[in-house]
């Protein structure tokens, strides 16, 4: 994913189109602007763009806050500013609740936006950063071998080395560098650290993200083998 953040704007009035595409070059950002919501979702960087979205509340055809919905659909990262001329209480605590970065209220500020704009770049940034670490993790999962993939689920399990060189019959020097070649392979320093990682990855691969290997690693819970220390 390019680290590269546009804006792009939804609003039918050119008006304030061309108001705030003054403002995002101002900033030395490049914006795409469009007339609707229908027409920003059929353009491929709603699927698989990075970017800070402007869009009304009030629309024709789709609105700010279905466009929100629709959101979370697509592959792409995005924080969602919406502006509205109606920022009754109930609109802004759903456009929030839908994934919203902010609503701002019209007649809005240049400075106003140009801080939004700045805050949700940061935001999307750190989105990027955490993906790119995910991904990489992801990486490294995959290089495990058999063996490495042994420890790695029995220490998940809270087995002691001792323990796990008998259950596979082996030296507790082995173990010892199974483990080292573990913890350099997924680039940790410490049991906490290594099963946060893991964590995080079988909480991806719950919600439907590809993280599994050929093995059955990182399974949602210990087998009745290893819940037994032996």
């Amino acid at each position: 994913m390019s680290t590269k953040t546009q804006v792009f704007i939804v609003d039918d009035d050119s008006a304030m189109r061309r108001s705030l595409e003054a403002v995002v070059s101002s900033l030395g950002l490049h914006a795409q602007c469009f007339q609707s919501a229908e027409e920003f979702l059929e353009t491929p960087e709603a699927h698989a763009g990075t970017g800070c979205l402007l869009a009304d509340m009030r629309l024709p055809g789709m609105s700010g806050l279905e466009l929100l919905d629709q959101l979370p659909l697509t592959s792409g990262c995005f924080e969602t500013i919406i502006i509205t001329a109606f920022a009754e209480t109930e609109l802004t605590v759903r456009a929030i609740r839908s994934g919203a970065m902010t609503v701002l209220e019209k007649p809005v500020r240049d400075h106003e936006i140009c801080a939004n704009i700045q805050l949700a770049i940061e935001k999307i940034q750190q989105k990027i950063k955490c993906l790119e670490e995910t991904q990489d993790a992801r990486r490294r999962f995959e290089s495990l071998n058999d063996d490495e993939v042994q420890i790695l689920e029995m220490l998940m399990a809270g087995k002691p080395n001792k323990a796990m060189a008998s259950q596979l019959k082996v030296s507790t020097r082995t173990i010892e560098n199974r483990r080292r070649q573990l913890y350099e392979k997924m680039n940790v320093q410490s049991v906490p650290e290594l099963v946060r990682m893991v964590v995080e990855l079988r909480s991806m691969k719950k919600s439907n993200t590809p993280v599994a290997r050929k093995s059955n690693s990182l399974r949602p819970e210990s087998s009745d083998s290893d819940a037994n220390p032996g």
